[in-house]
């Protein structure tokens, strides 16, 4: 029965052979083997079984050092941009109103001067809305976009970090399902005992991960 378990795992896990993401059933695997190794009884070396020494097999830590997205506003430059803006607007708006809806009527001496003054505060006006419409999502936006190159770039380097950690892992533990020093985990009998497909199986997982 003990022999059959791992066998039958093969069988239903037929994608491991050609599977195109190993991490999938790798964890599975390394909690199967390494359950079977410290609870199965194998305390009998005559019979060309292992001794339970085997450790348990943990899974990688994920790195602290992951960056988190920073929504700080440079709230100086914010205030200082509002401030502006209100300040040119409300004077066009001002001027606007005292030029075409006073009570008092349009001056003839001050509508030159007035009219350069409100030609200047609707292109200081049209600065301001293009400044808040255009670069300030635009500055965001690579900032968000410089966060995200980051993170991505840690994230890569963690995954490469997992990969070598569970291979350095499997190898170890191929090491120790070896019965007798088998460089495959067999030994050229027809029966292979429990220790030596757990041996071939882990032997595979490691040439699929290493792109063997």
């Amino acid at each position: 029965m003990f022999l059959i378990m791992p066998i039958s795992y093969l069988f239903r896990q037929k994608s491991i052979f050609f599977v195109a993401e190993p991490e999938i059933v790798i964890y599975d695997l390394i909690i199967y083997l390494s359950l079977d190794v410290t609870t199965a009884p194998m305390d009998h070396k005559d019979e060309g079984q292992m001794t339970n020494n085997t450790p348990p097999v943990n899974p990688p830590e994920p790195n602290p050092l992951a960056p988190t997205v920073n929504n700080f506003v440079d709230w100086p430059k914010e205030l200082v941009a509002a401030l502006l803006a209100i300040a040119i607007v409300g004077m066009t708006l001002i001027l606007l109103w005292n030029m075409f809806f006073s009570p008092a009527g349009v001056d003839p001496a001050l509508w030159q001067h007035q009219s350069t003054v409100i030609q200047t505060c609707l292109a200081l006006a049209g600065t301001v809305t293009g400044y808040y419409f255009g670069r300030i999502p635009a500055e965001r936006a690579a900032a968000s976009a410089n966060q995200a190159s980051t993170v991505n770039a840690l994230r890569a380097s963690d995954a490469i970090a997992t990969k070598n950690n569970m291979l350095g892992q499997l190898k170890d533990l191929k090491t120790q399902l070896q019965p007798g020093g088998s460089p495959m985990g067999g030994s050229g009998r027809q029966n292979p005992t429990p220790d030596e497909v757990r041996a071939v199986v882990v032997w595979r997982i490691e040439q699929i991960i290493g792109g063997g």
